[in-house]
């Protein structure tokens, strides 16, 4: 019940929040889908000097599956704004999951009863976490990936398996 308030809660911030509304390095993040929606998906290459965009250096992962978002939601006629508007959705889905590994997580180090509940407060009520559930920057990506590689590195430690020793590469 706790993680699902958590996550009404994110939702909520979702959608009273404007896509543009507190994001501390938004307008960089922006700039690279839109780039990429633009060029058809094609990373900044040598056509500029990556210096000279903002946030043009970060792994394209996230910016790539937004400007996938985006450019479907062109498709169907919403504008530019508009569709980023919604890509808040992914980052939505990126900051629940996370919360769901995180709770993983802690089942697998044996945490238990007030511990569980505490360790699962404090990740679903932290302020900016919660603000990175409608940020549109790769943050929240990046977070269920650092929680996805804890989950299977607390796992491994207590039933190392290959399989979870890929996946903490992957991760990594």
């Amino acid at each position: 019940l706790l993680l699902l308030a958590a996550a009404v809660l994110r939702l909520a911030y979702v959608l009273c929040t404007p896509y543009d509304m507190r994001q501390h390095d938004g307008g960089g993040h922006i700039e690279y889908v839109a780039y990429l929606v633009e060029h058809n998906f094609r990373l900044p290459a040598l056509d500029f000097d990556p210096r000279e965009g903002w946030q043009f250096y970060h792994p394209p992962l996230n910016h790539l599956l937004l400007a996938v978002w985006v450019k479907l939601r062109m498709l169907l006629g919403a504008t530019f704004a508009q569709s980023l508007e919604s890509a808040q959705a992914l980052s939505l889905f990126w900051s629940c999951a996370a919360l769901y590994c995180c709770w993983r997580m802690f089942q697998a180090l044996k945490i238990r009863g007030a511990g569980l509940f505490a360790a699962c407060a404090l990740v679903g009520f932290c302020p900016v976490l919660v603000i990175n559930a409608a940020a549109v920057n790769n943050d929240g990506l990046l977070f269920l990936w650092e929680m996805a590689l804890l989950n299977d590195v607390a796992r491994w430690w207590r039933a190392p398996t290959a399989g979870r020793c890929a996946r903490i590469g992957l991760f990594l």
